[in-house]
């Protein structure tokens, strides 16, 4: 299976399965074959904390070169797993993404 990793603006490193990636695909076909776009709107979007789960992240970021849409936005979970030694290692990881179109993005 395969893993793709994006390190963001706050140095934190998310990761895509390739699991989500085919349900991401499945359910918004426009994303199909921009898997690059949306590891690049971890990277370089701006990223907005959701105000009833603080464990969930929403990172947007503008792409003036998709049809019918002018951003991508990313559902992120910030969670920990327990290595084998025992301690909190973080789960960053990508849970959805979707093209939308914003009027206007800061």
């Amino acid at each position: 299976m395969n893993i793709w990793h994006a390190r963001d603006r706050h140095g934190r490193e998310i990761y895509l399965t390739q699991e989500r990636w085919e349900h991401i695909v499945a359910s918004h076909p426009d994303l199909d074959g921009r898997l690059e776009a949306v590891l690049e709107t971890v990277r370089r979007g701006h990223r907005e904390q959701d105000p009833i789960l603080p464990y969930k992240y929403t990172y947007i970021h503008r792409y003036d070169e998709l049809p019918d849409f002018n951003c991508i936005l990313v559902k992120v979970l910030f969670r920990t797993r327990v290595d084998n030694a025992g301690d909190q290692q973080p789960n960053d990881y990508i849970v959805t993404a979707w093209p939308t179109y914003m009027p206007s993005l800061r």
